[in-house]
């Protein structure tokens, strides 16, 4: 029983995850990514990427160019730095802010 409460824990956290991305614009799906490797996988404000740029895309439903582009974006604002597959969230709170309002 104990099993079933925890798959059907963790079902619904994959379905609410996944409605609450749909309903969010272009940079908000990527803000929303980059927080969840942050907070949820990696516990940490600088990680590898673990998968690539079209994966990312595939994953929210959005053109490997525009995840791209977007990622630049946020490079050139200050939100977070690049260098090559490793990313640093240097603005965690302007992240938070694009996702929830994206």
């Amino acid at each position: 029983m104990g099993l079933m409460t925890r798959i059907s824990k963790i079902n619904d956290k994959i379905i609410n995850q996944t409605l609450d991305l749909r309903q969010k614009n272009l940079i908000g799906r990527v803000a929303f990514v980059l927080l969840y490797f942050t907070k949820e996988i990696f516990k940490s404000r600088i990680f590898d990427l673990p998968v690539s740029r079209k994966e990312i895309a595939d994953y929210i439903g959005m053109s490997t160019a525009n995840v791209i582009r977007t990622m630049s974006d946020f490079k050139r604002d200050g939100i977070i730095k690049i260098f090559g597959k490793t990313i640093e969230v240097v603005d965690i709170d302007k992240l938070e802010i694009i996702s929830k309002r994206g």
